[in-house]
């Protein structure tokens, strides 16, 4: 049966197919949420001292360098916003 150029099929199709799509961005936001979380709770440990900077300096070198990058260019910012 088809109506305007679709077929139940293939319209059950796409129906199946965002419903996937869907369920995909969900997980990743739910993710995305989880990593912020962890993300602010470590802002936390090194803003108030929990963490010694040479245990730190360790982890951050086992980083990939973009993130090492990242990490650097924030530090920077942060320095400067406490000297103004």
């Amino acid at each position: 049966m088809t109506d305007r150029g679709f077929s139940m099929q293939g319209l059950l199709d796409e129906n199946s197919a965002l419903r996937d799509e869907n369920r995909r961005l969900n997980n990743e936001l739910t993710n995305s949420y989880k990593v912020n979380a962890k993300a602010n709770l470590l802002d936390i440990i090194i803003s108030e001292d929990y963490v010694l900077q040479s245990t730190l300096d360790k982890c951050i070198s086992k980083l990939d360098e973009i993130d090492q990058l990242e990490i650097k260019k924030s530090a920077m910012s942060e320095r400067e916003e406490k000297n103004q």
